[in-house]
């Protein structure tokens, strides 16, 4: 289910097992002049900072409203659109936790978090999660009639991992959503069983949300988070219409498409380096799909990547085992224009089980009603149910 504990929701740290531990980290956090709610408050010393400037790249009919000193960032037609939209104070360094919890949810989820204390005696938060078991399967019939699981597309976890050398990756899929290319006004958010995980934060006074793939440009995301009524172009979106059962891989108009979706990743890396941004996007082309000619789905769209968890070959999800991987985050503030960017390396000397919720109710009363999910067989010797 890939839902964020709540030992970790309610920042209950002192109940939390200290299992967990981060190298080479970096944050940034971009505090949206207008709107961040941590610099209303002014709890933060960016006097002590190790990284600190102010970013302003705003049309200001009287200069004087402008952020003291910016840095040299400005161009126009910012794939990343939002840093336009406001003036931002950046604060950042190393990321040094002074606690870390690695966890298997009530519902199997693996769960990793961290607390960093920020200059000034604020805490920074975070917690990813994912679903060792994810694979998205669709329930269809064999040809006794019964019903049976079968995987949709192939194993994305392997076709993912792909992307990387060694190791098991996965890219977090939960809040994701498309636009209908023949509707634009139309979205479609990612059904349940497509969501791989996700993340959850708190900066200081600010709520974060994990920022899940684009299958469009940047600036479309933008354009909607800002106003949900904003017209989308078609030619936003990474989607090429190939003929059912087409290859991918020699396909003109889907390899153009790869093309420009990584013209437009560099583009973005080039403007978070600028600002000192401790990620990279990743581009997947999802040529492992074959197209069925429909734009439901992922077949035929190329992503966008900036949130991703990348387990090391060899990382186990049982209790008591060790892990180790890397991690990028890119958080959106719930209720303002901050953005925060984090990435490391983590390790978990040995995952515990979460002791502080419930079972999990959903499975708990699945066994109490003799439900029977696709594809699992029935003691009762009636057929097993659709």
């Amino acid at each position: 289910m890939t839902r964020i504990s709540l030992v970790i929701a309610l920042g209950l740290s002192a109940c939390a097992p200290n299992n967990a531990t981060v190298e080479d980290g970096q944050f940034m956090a971009y505090l949206a002049a207008n709107t961040s709610q941590s610099l209303f408050e002014d709890k933060l010393n960016f006097d002590d900072a190790e990284v600190s400037f102010n970013i302003d790249c705003r049309e200001l009919d009287d200069e004087s409203d402008r952020l003291e000193a910016p840095i040299d960032n400005c161009e126009n037609n910012f794939e990343e659109a939002w840093l336009d939209s406001d003036g931002y104070v950046a604060i950042g360094g190393p990321l040094d936790p002074w606690r870390g919890e690695g966890i298997i949810t009530s519902e199997g989820d693996i769960q990793i978090g961290f607390h960093q204390r920020l200059p000034g005696g604020e805490d920074f938060r975070f917690a990813f999660v994912i679903d060792p078991n994810f694979q998205p399967q669709r329930c269809s019939e064999d040809g006794n009639g019964n019903t049976v699981s079968e995987d949709i597309d192939g194993n994305w976890i392997e076709n993912w991992s792909a992307d990387v050398d060694g190791g098991m990756m996965y890219y977090l899929t939960n809040g994701g959503f498309q636009f209908n290319p023949a509707s634009t006004q139309e979205i479609w958010t990612l059904p349940q069983e497509w969501r791989s995980g996700g993340a959850w934060g708190r900066f200081a006074a600010e709520d974060l949300q994990v920022r899940a793939g684009y299958y469009g440009s940047p600036g479309a995301y933008n354009d909607i988070a800002a106003d949900e009524d904003a017209a989308v172009s078609p030619n936003d979106l990474f989607w090429s219409d190939m003929d059912e059962g087409a290859d991918p891989t020699s396909d003109r108009g889907h390899q153009s498409l790869i093309s420009d979706v990584q013209d437009i990743s560099d583009e973005v890396n080039d403007e978070l380096a600028a600002i000192s941004a401790p990620i990279l996007t990743r581009v997947h082309t999802n040529e492992w799909r074959t197209p069925d000619q429909s734009a439901a789905g992922l077949d035929s769209w190329v992503e966008l990547h900036y949130s991703y968890v990348h387990f090391d070959a060899g990382s186990s999800f049982e209790k008591g085992d060790a892990l180790s991987g890397e991690f990028q985050l890119v958080f959106d503030a719930s209720e303002s224009q901050t953005r925060v960017m984090v990435s490391g390396r983590f390790n978990v000397d040995k995952l515990k089980r979460d002791r502080w919720v419930t079972d999990d109710v959903q499975a708990a009363k699945q066994t109490e009603n003799g439900t029977v999910l696709c594809g699992d067989s029935d003691d009762s010797g009636d057929e097993p149910a659709e």
